[in-house]
């Protein structure tokens, strides 16, 4: 079953590309593939969209993919995978699979999959949000067994996607939870490009202050793009964490 197919299968309306693209933009994405095996990162559009009407939606996505692809930011194609409305539907971005361009760290845009909540500073959070991402949380989860959602401000220093759906992330239920690891490790200047070793078995990755499980590959690709790293033992590990770092 594909990840639109459970998105149905939750409730949830969902859009293909094709609904928007067509006759405008390629109907399939020229992005690579990429695992996207994570889970999800949430976004919002930033400034605000107003009370748009649903038959509005298709042409505000447009006009987000002519901005992406155009001389400001010059992307492959619409930064994220899906777009949710603010009625709670789902629309196809570059689509699942499909290396993004949203989340500012190659890692994060490959393995989490990134959606944008259309919706911008000034504009009332819909009701239904909290129901919309609980449905994709729980299509991700069924689909391929991540059980992962964070959002932008997790991942690079950012005010997206807002403090009020930040409180909604955080409370959608049965939502995993960030391992336990000390918050702060380094300078502030490099924190969003830290990683370390956990061990010699388990590998996590920070951003802002926060952590992220790797893979050992995952690892490899950090020590290739030049991450600043310090390897820990467990030990030294519990020694952090017992002194509150």
């Amino acid at each position: 079953m594909t990840l639109a197919q459970r998105f149905e299968q939750n409730g949830i309306l969902y859009h293909p590309r094709s609904q928007w693209a067509a006759g405008f933009a390629p109907t399939v994405s020229p992005a690579a593939w990429a695992p996207m095996s994570k889970g999800s990162i949430i976004h919002w559009n930033g400034p605000a969209m107003g009370n748009y009407t649903p038959l509005q939606v298709p042409e505000l996505i447009r006009a987000t993919w002519k901005f992406h692809t155009g001389p400001s930011r010059g992307w492959l194609d619409i930064a994220y995978n899906f777009a949710i409305d603010r009625f709670g539907e789902v629309w196809e971005g570059r689509g699942d699979f499909t290396w993004n361009a949203a989340s500012g760290e190659n890692y994060a845009n490959t393995e989490y999959l990134a959606f944008e909540i259309m919706i911008g500073v000034g504009d009332p959070i819909p009701p239904s949000l909290q129901n919309t991402l609980a449905g994709i949380y729980r299509s991700i989860y069924q689909n391929r067994g991540a059980n992962f959602m964070t959002y932008h401000r997790f991942v690079t220093p950012t005010e997206c996607p807002g403090d009020e759906i930040i409180r909604i992330i955080e409370n959608i239920p049965n939502l995993a939870q960030v391992p336990s690891v000390p918050e702060y490790i380094g300078d502030s200047d490099t924190m969003h490009h830290y990683a370390y070793i956990q061990g010699t078995q388990s590998y996590l990755a920070c951003y802002s202050g926060h952590y992220f499980p790797m893979s050992l590959a995952e690892l490899n690709l950090a020590r290739q793009l030049n991450i600043p790293m310090i390897t820990l033992t467990e030990q030294e590990l519990a020694e952090l964490r017992q002194a509150g770092r």
